[in-house]
């Protein structure tokens, strides 16, 4: 398969790497139809490149068609349409029941004290292989990734690989700061809906308040 691949700072090519195939009973491989292009990933064309090893395939934010399952997958079938989220978790850990998915203890990186893993990004995180790729092997596939219907474009569901899921994220855990007050505003497509979070700290409190706005329209046009 073609896939974009790490090489050194500044040295990333595409080229021709083994397909992935299924390792694990709980693993899948999806071809992949879109992948997001994240500003993470700037931290390994430069900053991370000690964490990188060359031969490295990038990419976190996939979605894409099933393509085989493993044997203790019953959730998924070859054809599914599935967004792939960027964290690897399993799902029934103590974390990962506790809403702390980026924090599962099955695929946390205990060598280096990080999280849990995260395709194509680093050693730090497991150092597995990511999503700019014509395929795609799914750890954990029996937990992670989300189904969603044929029909509407791509666009209207990628961001739930990664981007969505930090802006919820960001408008639901309030953090203590200087008080300041900034806007930050993205168009999701994946839900129809132009999210505006609104960060304004309190002057008394010095607390930092959200509100989120969500201007809806038809899910699925």
């Amino acid at each position: 398969m073609r896939a974009v691949v790490w090489h050194g700072r500044r040295d990333v090519r595409i080229e021709t790497v083994p397909d992935p195939v299924i390792q694990e009973p709980t693993d899948a491989v999806i071809r992949v139809t879109s992948s997001g292009l994240c500003g993470s990933d700037l931290h390994l064309y430069e900053v991370m490149a000690p964490f990188m090893a060359p031969g490295d395939v990038l990419g976190h934010e996939p979605m894409g068609i099933v393509e085989a399952v493993g044997p203790d997958i019953t959730g998924l079938q070859v054809g599914d349409r599935v967004v792939v989220p960027f964290n690897i978790a399993c799902g029934h850990c103590f974390m990962c029941d506790r809403g702390l998915q980026s924090q599962c203890e099955t695929t946390q990186v205990h060598e280096h004290g990080c999280g849990a893993a995260l395709f194509g990004y680093t050693k730090l995180y497991g150092q597995v292989p990511g999503g700019q790729a014509e395929l795609l092997r799914v750890p954990h596939a029996d937990y992670g990734p989300i189904k969603v219907p044929a029909g509407p474009g791509d666009d209207r569901f990628l961001f739930l690989s990664d981007g969505f899921n930090v802006d919820y994220q960001c408008s639901r855990l309030p953090h203590f700061i200087s008080h300041r007050a900034f806007l930050y505003q993205r168009h999701i497509p994946a839900i129809g809906s132009s999210v505006r979070t609104e960060w304004t700290a309190h002057p008394a409190t010095r607390h930092l308040c959200f509100s989120t706005v969500v201007a809806n329209r038809p899910a699925f046009d």
